[in-house]
Parts: structure tokens; C-alpha cells; sequence
């Protein structure tokens, strides 16, 4: 029987997931998607693991697991410091501050808002893409394309003025393009340099 969380878990880097259970000392050994599946459930089912938990942790490994990350110093926080005058600004903007983040994907090709929160002197900020990743199957002497959405958190401490960017590697399609107009890593990992 296949679990229901099979989806949810196959969507994660297991090696991330089991990581995460093993560091809050949670029983993290299964040889594969299935098996760790029924371990989640169980574990939920027992009591052991709560389900906000499991869901932060998904979240937790989609926004920060196997990203680029890009450091850089606000030169100015007195936009993000005063959470009303954020809300009021980005109001006018059309965003609405979310209570929490959210572990939403876009199935979308340009750039997508996900959330943008306020937690903690704490500005995050998500977006999500499709791009295409390309693969050689050499056995078969052809091509495989699989479409994935990737992620850009953007978190902003307004006490400290450090800004981060947690970026996915790019597909080898996507929607940036450099002057010449074509599709170019670093016309995307330029998002990390606004």
C-alpha cells in the first residue's frame, strides 16, 4: 500500500528529511521514499511527530536545503525596521504580509510571489519559478527534460541589516536572459544581486 505522504516526501531531499528527523531526535532510518513515508505517518499517528512540525520541516528544506546562498548588508533598514510602515508599503504595492510563510510552489514560468512575512525583526520574502532541468540518459542515447519549480527566499534582518538570498541552481530553461537574449545562469543568480 502506497502512504499518502509518499507525495509530500518525494517532493523533499530524503537525505535532508532524515537528517532533520535524526537532529530532533526523532527515528529517522528507512531505506526508501515508501519506507520513509510510513515512518512520517507513524510517527504522526503515535504522537511523536506533530504535523506543524513535518510541515515546517518540509517548508524549512524546499526554502533553505541545497540552495546558493548570497550575503549582503542593508545599507538602510528603516523601510523593514517599523513593521506597520512595511505593511503600509507593501499594501501599496499589492502584497499582503502573510502571518507565516507558506509551502506553496509556483507552476508558473516567470517569477511568482509566494509570501512575504514578518517574524521576529525578520522580513522573508518567497518566490517561486518553473524551470527545466535536461538530462542525459545514455543508456537510451537521448534527452530527458522534467520541469521543477525552484525556489528564492529572501530574508531580511531589520536589527542587523543583513540580507540574505537562498537561491535553487537553475534549470537549463528558464525565463532570464542576458543581453544577447538567451537564457543565462547568471541573468537568473542577478536576482541575488537587487
Amino acid at each position: 500500500m502506497i502512504s499518502p505522504m509518499r507525495n509530500i516526501v518525494a517532493g523533499v531531499n530524503n537525505t535532508a528529511l532524515k537528517h532533520w528527523l535524526r537532529l530532533n531526535k526523532k527515528t529517522h532510518s528507512a531505506s526508501n521514499v515508501d519506507a520513509l513515508a510510513l515512518l512520517i505517518e507513524k510517527q504522526i499517528g503515535e504522537g511523536t511527530l506533530t504535523e506543524d512540525e513535518f510541515k515546517n520541516a518540509i517548508r524549512e528544506i524546499n526554502e533553505y536545503g541545497g540552495k546558493r546562498v548570497f550575503l549582503r548588508k542593508l545599507a538602510n533598514t528603516s523601510l523593514i525596521s517599523d513593521k506597520d510602515a512595511l505593511e503600509e508599503h507593501l499594501a501599496d504595492l499589492g502584497i499582503p504580509l502573510n502571518p507565516e510563510p507558506v509551502s506553496a510552489a509556483s507552476h508558473t514560468v516567470k517569477p511568482k510571489l509566494i509570501y512575504a512575512c514578518w517574524n521576529d525583526d525578520e522580513l522573508r520574502v518567497k518566490y517561486s519559478e518553473k524551470h527545466i532541468f535536461r538530462q542525459a540518459d545514455l543508456r537510451n542515447d537521448k534527452i530527458i527534460s522534467e520541469e521543477r519549480p525552484v525556489r528564492i527566499v529572501i530574508s531580511a534582518n531589520a536589527k542587523s541589516g543583513v540580507l540574505r538570498v537562498f537561491m535553487d541552481p537553475p534549470g537549463q530553461r528558464h525565463s532570464h536572459v542576458n543581453g544577447d537574449g538567451e537564457v543565462s545562469e547568471s541573468a537568473y543568480t542577478e536576482l541575488a544581486h537587487v
